[in-house]
């Protein structure tokens, strides 16, 4: 399962909600140049194991995070797609994307 969005960068791994929100975080926070590679964007999984977009993309299908449909999308995966216009996921800050309770 993918808990958070994550970016690495010379071996030190930011996470948190969205991408957007860490490139900003390494600049102010700890300092590192800009531009941060594109290179460096992927996602935390529950094993906090650092995957890239593709290989985050096929775990977060067969976790039941966004539909199948999407391995067929050549689209860049992005942390938005599990938790915006999500019925089933929402992000917590403590515990990541986290499934929502049944009403």
């Amino acid at each position: 399962m993918i808990l958070y969005a994550a970016i690495r960068i010379n071996n030190c791994i930011i996470y948190g909600k969205q991408h957007s929100d860490l490139i900003r975080r390494a600049v102010k926070d700890f300092g590192f140049d800009t531009p941060i590679p594109t290179r460096s964007g992927g996602f935390l999984t529950n094993k906090y194991r650092f995957v890239f977009r593709e290989e985050a993309k096929q775990i977060a299908v067969r976790a039941g995070q966004v539909p199948e449909s999407r391995l067929e999308s050549n689209r860049v995966f992005i942390s938005e797609e599990i938790w915006h216009d999500n019925d089933n996921w929402y992000y917590d800050k403590e515990n990541g994307y986290s499934l929502k309770e049944p009403k």
